[in-house]
């Protein structure tokens, strides 16, 4: 066993060495134009992290290559996983085009082959208009929103025993669709059926080494509890209203162009009989993002966002409002999003409310050869029915793109709880 986490342990330093030597040679892996080697698909550093865009000669097609800490994974519940994905992209006439997304998952623990697909076409895309079609049998994250990446839980399971991803199975089948009924909003609705089953810690784990976390999320007011099997019916209706409202297509994801903040309300419902839906709840919320531009004193970006359940007769842990927390050192990292929370202690299905501000300095530094340096502070708060919390993190961006560093404090109810380094890359910005 010694010898094994020994094994363990050297494999995880030798990637990272590697990651952080990778990124060292090439700084400029994520920038928006595709150089004729990244065409190539030969950078490694984005073939191990960030993934590859790889447009065909007609320029009318693409591939995007995902990275290779995807495709090989490790976590307590399946084992060692192999989960080879891939996405094409194939414009039509009149810029319209569609995205097909086939993902093959087999863990060498669970002898379990699974599998998802989508299809997703966009026919108006500067409007975000689309049509996406999404089913399958597969694994999910308690937290669809979750920004835990395959990498750092790997790490953190090997190093440490502390298996933070959590996950259920899903049987099922989404359709969803994004308009623009009028100028500046933007209406979006899903409607989702699943069939949900609970998963366990190999039972060989278990019984060769205790201290690896369960799979079961500990929740500040449910406790741990494991959801039984059942299945779920349930629409989602999105309206967004910003003027000045566009987006455009980065690397696989749609970014707002405006300038202007936007104002999102979000509804969702499920009713109990539905579909043989053994759930039954109805959840509003209201969030306000946008920028702030002060010139020679930088750049703030913020979000708020409240809600609550209007009913909650009977929902399972995976449909309370979570709050994409953050355990593991090195992450990704996206605005709006908390740095030392834990990932399901504080989710509720009650009222919520929560803010995030991240104000960007000016560079420090233009002299020539050396990357500028750009401070920031980082602002978190979230306010439930049961606790109030609130952290702070200084650091530095902009050195090494698209890296950055910062040091976090955390307060629970007023009292300190933890002070923790977060290093890793942005995935996106506001």
């Amino acid at each position: 066993m010694r010898q094994t986490n020994l094994i363990q342990v050297s494999l995880v330093l030798t990637l990272l060495i590697t990651h952080f030597s990778l990124n060292a040679q090439k700084v400029n892996s994520n920038a928006i134009h595709i150089t004729k080697k990244e065409q190539s698909g030969i950078n490694p550093g984005q073939l191990m992290f960030n993934g590859v865009v790889i447009p065909e000669e007609v320029k009318t097609r693409s591939w995007f290559i995902p990275p290779l800490f995807d495709l090989f994974q490790y976590n307590t519940i399946e084992g060692f996983v192999f989960n080879p994905r891939i996405s094409l992209t194939q414009q039509l006439s009149d810029e319209k085009f569609i995205a097909f997304k086939p993902n093959l998952r087999y863990g060498f623990g669970s002898e379990k082959l699974l599998g998802k697909v989508s299809a997703i076409y966009y026919y108006n895309p500067l409007q975000f208009e689309s049509l996406t079609i999404n089913g399958g049998n597969f694994v999910e994250q308690f937290d669809e929103n979750s920004t835990l990446t395959p990498f750092a839980n790997s790490y953190s399971t090997l190093l440490s025993d502390r298996n933070f991803l959590k996950i259920f199975e899903s049987t099922f089948l989404e359709v969803s669709h994004s308009f623009s009924p009028l100028k500046n909003i933007q209406l979006s609705n899903r409607v989702f059926w699943g069939s949900r089953n609970p998963l366990r810690n190999l039972e060989k784990l278990d019984s060769t080494k205790e201290g690896y976390t369960s799979n079961i999320p500990l929740n500040n007011e449910l406790g741990m509890v494991e959801f039984d099997s059942h299945k779920v019916f349930y629409q989602e209706t999105e309206i967004r209203w910003q003027l000045g409202l566009s987006y455009e297509y980065r690397r696989g994801a749609f970014k707002s162009t405006s300038q202007y903040p936007a104002i999102i309300l979000n509804y969702k419902s499920s009713h109990d009989g539905v579909f043989n839906s053994s759930l039954s709840y109805q959840r509003i919320s209201l969030e306000l993002e946008g920028k702030i531009n002060l010139k020679t004193w930088g750049i703030g970006q913020f979000r708020f966002e409240g809600g609550d359940f209007l009913s909650a007769d009977s929902l399972s842990l995976i449909d309370l409002t979570h709050f994409q927390g953050n355990r593991v050192a090195y992450t990704a990292y996206e605005p709006g999003t908390f740095q030392l929370l834990d990932y399901y202690s504080f989710s509720t299905p009650e009222g919520f409310f929560r803010g995030h501000y991240l104000h960007k300095f000016d560079q420090l530094t233009h002299r020539r050869g050396i990357n500028p340096f750009q401070p920031f502070i980082d602002v978190n708060f979230l306010r439930t029915s049961d606790v109030s919390y609130f952290e702070l993190g200084l650091g530095l961006q902009g050195m090494a793109r698209p890296w950055r560093i910062g040091l976090y404090n955390s307060w629970i109810d007023g009292r300190h709880d933890r002070i923790e380094i977060r290093f890793g890359f942005i995935i996106s910005e506001l």
